[in-house]
């Protein structure tokens, strides 16, 4: 301990070495890099995107707990990276319609574009913990007891929230947009 100090000072981490950053990138980088994708609509800003991460891994990993990187650490990752691109990009230029068309997604698929554009301007809107949200029940698919262990929240929380984003869409559609 350090005199005058109330709390011990850790030793820093070493940093992750190389060859484990290495392993996760041929892992899981198509994984990142889908998820950017679906995000940001643009593969070349997607690809930025996923060398963001693993720069802020290369930089951060040392600070994680144990050895082992956990794929959601990746994913949170992600998508914040994605989301500060979301929002620079909105500040610095108007919506580019052909951006939004540009890279199918199984959402795609099952939306005409009238609906993908208004889910795109409702899901932008959002804040980042609710983008989260609806990410990984809408998206991934989890299940709320895992979605509550990802996001810090109950399980009973991940309901109410699930269920106010759900109202605030249908408020969203009929025209309120709030």
């Amino acid at each position: 301990m350090v005199p005058g100090l109330a709390f011990p000072i850790k030793p820093p981490r070493p940093p992750l070495d190389e060859a484990a950053i290495a392993e996760l990138y041929r892992r899981c980088g198509a994984l990142v890099l889908r998820r950017c994708r679906l995000l940001l609509r643009d593969p070349a800003e997607a690809e930025d995107a996923l060398q963001e991460v693993f720069m802020r891994l290369l930089r951060y990993g040392a600070s994680l707990e144990g050895e082992r990187v956990p794929l959601s650490w990746l994913y949170r990752t992600a998508e914040r990276c994605c989301f500060d691109r979301l929002r620079r990009r909105r500040r610095e230029e108007p919506v580019d319609e052909a951006a939004l068309a540009r890279e199918p997604t199984p959402i795609d698929e099952a939306l005409g574009s009238e609906a993908r554009e208004v889910l795109g301007r409702f899901f932008h809107r959002l804040p980042d913990k609710l983008k989260r949200l609806a990410l990984l029940h809408y998206l991934d698919g989890l299940p709320q007891e895992r979605i509550a262990v990802e996001l810090g929240w109950s399980r009973r929380t991940v309901g109410k929230k699930l269920r106010a984003l759900a109202e605030r869409a249908v408020r969203w559609k009929s025209g309120a947009r709030t």
